[in-house]
């Protein structure tokens, strides 16, 4: 079998996205982590399967892959991304030790709210990334979570900057 096939017999059927289907999807799905190391070794494409490692309200999350994952070769900024997407302060973390930019994410809150202060309320800027997608129905605890994640975020991205040399307090 092709080590990059999307197999219909593979797939999730609760999560039946494009990729769903591969023999490293179906590894994650079954939290087989000796198939995974194998895929991995053989060259399986780690990308496709950092969505449903980190899980989303769908998919239960499965932490003990992300890391292999990243090591593999997934980008640890997209997968910061989708972690904080999916408020997994867990996944953030390990995305972080892996070598995530969170000022990347950092960004795209800063212009969600900007937009957001200028009465811009299209559905695509309320599911832009940065705080964990949509924020217009929100209960209490949600917004508690929403508002930790942001504070998450800029945390990390102030010590990111800070490492780096480039901390600007007025942006931060």
């Amino acid at each position: 079998m092709n080590i990059e096939a999307n197999n219909e017999d593979l797939r999730d059927f609760f999560h039946a996205s494009g990729d769903s289907g591969t023999p490293l999807n179906c590894a994650v799905y079954y939290q087989n982590v000796p198939a995974l190391q194998i895929l991995l070794q053989r060259g399986a494409n780690p990308e496709v399967a950092v969505n449903p490692t980190i899980g989303d309200c769908i998919t239960e999350p499965w932490l003990p892959a992300l890391g292999p994952l990243l090591d593999a070769g997934a980008n640890p900024d997209w997968a910061f991304e989708a972690a904080v997407d999916a408020m997994s302060f867990d996944a953030a973390k390990i995305c972080l030790d892996k070598g995530a930019d969170p000022t990347l994410v950092l960004q795209k809150q800063f212009r969600k709210a900007e937009k957001k202060a200028e009465g811009c309320f299209d559905r695509q800027v309320d599911w832009d990334a940065g705080d964990g997608g949509n924020s217009t129905d929100d209960d209490e605890e949600r917004a508690m979570e929403r508002k930790s994640m942001r504070e998450f975020v800029r945390s990390a991205a102030r010590d990111h900057c800070e490492l780096a040399g480039l901390y600007q307090q007025s942006r931060l």
